[in-house]
C-alpha cells in the first residue's frame, strides 16, 4: 500500500456519501507498499459504533479491466466464509467507482496483522489457508490470464532490454538472459493438463494477517490484485518461495522445516496429483524467476521521486540459483510425500 492520490477529508466524505455505510469520521493515509493509494476509513451510521474500511484508488500500474475478476473472486470467497476483504457496492450497485478519473473501491477491514517473523506453525496455517482458498473457488466461473507467466516474463524482459542501457548492469543482464533461457526450458516441460483454478499469485507473509504475534490463527488474506487463473500448484510454489527461505545478507537460506509444514498444511486439505508433485521443482523455479525478474525491473526502473523504495532483487536471484542446483532439487522432492 502507498499514497499517490492525496484527497482531503471533504473529498473522501463525498465518496462515502455514495454508499449506504454512514458518515465519515476519519480517513488516514496508509503509506506502505507499492502500487496504489490507500486510506483507512472510520465510518459510522447515526447512533451506531464506528466501522473500519479500506479505501483504495488504483494508480497507473493497475489495469481497470482486471478489477472485475479480483473483486468477483473476493466476493465469492468472503460470502463462503473465507477470511478476505468483502468489496462494498455503492448506491448504484457498483463495486468500482471513479475518483479523480481513477478506479477506486471500498472494502471491509480485516482484523489482525502481518508477522515480520513467522515460525513452523505459521507456515502450516498458511499452507492450510491457501488450500482452503483453492477448494473454495472450485465453483468460481470467472477467469483471468496470468499476466506474469511466460508470455508476461518475455514482454517484461524485452522492455528491460529496451530501457536499461546502464553499462554497470550489463553483466547482470547478460547473466539473467542466460538464466531466463534455462527457466523457460523448465517451464515448458510443465504439462498444461495440470489442475488450474483461481490463484492468489502473491501469497506472501505481508498479505496474510494473524490474530496476534503469539498465535498461528489466520484472520485474513489481502491484496488479490495479482489474482489470476493458473496452475494451483504454481500458487503453492509461490507461497513456498515467500515463506520458506530466509533473507540473510542477500542470500536465500532454504528452511526445510518451514517448507515441510507449509506443504503439510496444504496437503491436509488438498492432496497434490502425481504431475503436480513431479513438476513442482519446475513451478518453484518459475516462481523464483517471476519475482527475481519483477524486482530487478522495479529496482532499475525506480525514479528518485517515487514514494516507495523497490525491493532488492538479490534475494530471489540467489533463490533461483539455489533451486537450479541438482542437490537442492533433491532436497525439495524429499519433502513431497
Amino acid at each position: 500500500m502507498a499514497v499517490y492520490t492525496h484527497l482531503t477529508q471533504g473529498e473522501i466524505a463525498d465518496v462515502i456519501a455514495d454508499y449506504n455505510i454512514g458518515r465519515l469520521l476519519s480517513a488516514n493515509e496508509i503509506v506502505k507498499g507499492v502500487s496504489n493509494s490507500n486510506y483507512l476509513l472510520r465510518v459510522a451510521p447515526d447512533n451506531a459504533p464506528a466501522t473500519k474500511y479500506i479505501f483504495t484508488i488504483f494508480e497507473e500500474r493497475t489495469d481497470a479491466d482486471d478489477l472485475p475478476f479480483c473483486f468477483g473472486l473476493t466476493d465469492h470467497l468472503a460470502k463462503r466464509g473465507f477470511p478476505c476483504p468483502l468489496p462494498l457496492k455503492n448506491k448504484h450497485d457498483q463495486i468500482v467507482t471513479m475518483v479523480k478519473d481513477k478506479p477506486a473501491v471500498i472494502i471491509s477491514f480485516l482484523p489482525g496483522s502481518e508477522k515480520e517473523q513467522w515460525n513452523d506453525a505459521d507456515c502450516f496455517s498458511a499452507g492450510e489457508t491457501l488450500a482452503r482458498l483453492h477448494n473454495t473457488t472450485r465453483d468460481f466461473a470467472m477467469t483471468r490470464d496470468n499476466k506474469l507467466s511466460l508470455t508476461g516474463w518475455e514482454k517484461l524482459w524485452a522492455t528491460a532490454n529496451q530501457q536499461f542501457h546502464n553499462p554497470t548492469i550489463a553483466g547482470d543482464m547478460a547473466t539473467l538472459t542466460e538464466k531466463f533461457a534455462v527457466v523457460k526450458n523448465y517451464w515448458r516441460d510443465v504439462p498444461p493438463t495440470m489442475p488450474r483454478g483461481a490463484c492468489h499469485a502473491d501469497f506472501f507473509p505481508d498479505n496474510v494477517f494473524f490474530a496476534d504475534a503469539k498465535t498461528a490463527r489466520i484472520t485474513g488474506v489481502i491484496d488479490f490484485y495479482f489474482a489470476c487463473t493458473d496452475f494451483l500448484a504454481y500458487d503453492l510454489a509461490i507461497a513456498v518461495t515467500a515463506w520458506c527461505f530466509q533473507n540473510a545478507n542477500r542470500s536465500a537460506a532454504f528452511q526445510p522445516k518451514m517448507c515441510e509444514q507449509l506443504l503439510a498444511g496444504y496437503l491436509s486439505l488438498r492432496p497434490l496429483q502425481v504431475d503436480e508433485k513431479k513438476y513442482f521443482i519446475n513451478l518453484l523455479i518459475g516462481a523464483a524467476w517471476r519475482f527475481a525478474l519483477t524486482r530487478f525491473y522495479d529496482f532499475h526502473a525506480h525514479r528518485d521521486g517515487d514514494i516507495v523504495k523497490p525491493k532488492d532483487p538479490a534475494f530471489y536471484r540467489a533463490m533461483l540459483d539455489w533451486l537450479l542446483l541438482p542437490d537442492s532439487q533433491s532436497t525439495i522432492k524429499k519433502l513431497l510425500p
